[in-house]
C-alpha cells in the first residue's frame, strides 16, 4: 500500500538525516570545552593552513545547501499528508505507522532546525577565529 511505502520512506529519510546532523554536530561541537577556559579560548585561534577556518566555511556551506534539501524532504511529506487527511485520523483501517506521518514531518521539521543551529554555531566560530586572526595581524 502507498501509505505504507511512504512511512518506510520517510522512517529512511529521517535516519540519514540523523546520521547527517550527527556528523556536523561532531565536526563543528566543541561542547566539551564549555566546561575549560583554556580550551574554550584555545578555539579562537586557527594554524598556520587555516584548518579550523576553512572547516567552519565548508561547514556553512554545506549546512546551507542541506537546509535546502531538508525543507524539500518537508514539503513533499506535507503534501502527501495534505493529499491523504481520512488515512491520518483515528477511525483509518490503515495500520499506525500510517497515522503516525504528522509526527515523522514533526521529527524532520526538528532536525531541520538542528541544522539551522549548527550552522548558526560553525558562522560564530569561524567569526571568532576570524576576529581573532584580525586582532594578531594589528597587532
Amino acid at each position: 500500500m502507498a501509505g505504507d511505502l511512504v512511512e518506510f520512506t520517510i522512517r529512511a529519510v529521517i535516519n540519514r538525516w540523523l546520521g547527517i546532523t550527527e556528523y556536523f554536530a561532531w565536526l563543528i561541537g566543541h561542547r566539551d570545552a564549555l566546561a575549560d577556559p583554556e580550551i574554550h579560548d584555545s578555539l579562537l585561534f586557527d594554524d598556520a593552513s587555516f584548518s579550523r577556518s576553512r572547516r567552519y566555511f565548508w561547514a556553512i556551506n554545506y549546512l546551507a545547501e542541506l537546509d535546502e534539501s531538508i525543507a524539500g524532504n518537508i514539503l513533499q511529506l506535507e503534501r502527501w499528508i495534505s493529499l491523504w487527511p481520512q488515512h491520518l485520523t483515528v477511525g483509518s483501517n490503515l495500520n499506525g505507522e500510517v497515522r503516525s506521518l504528522p509526527e515523522r514531518l514533526n521529527e524532520l521539521m526538528a532536525l531541520q532546525l538542528r541544522l539551522k543551529a549548527l550552522r548558526q554555531e560553525a558562522i560564530a566560530l569561524r567569526d571568532g577565529v576570524s576576529f581573532s586572526l584580525i586582532a594578531l595581524v594589528r597587532f
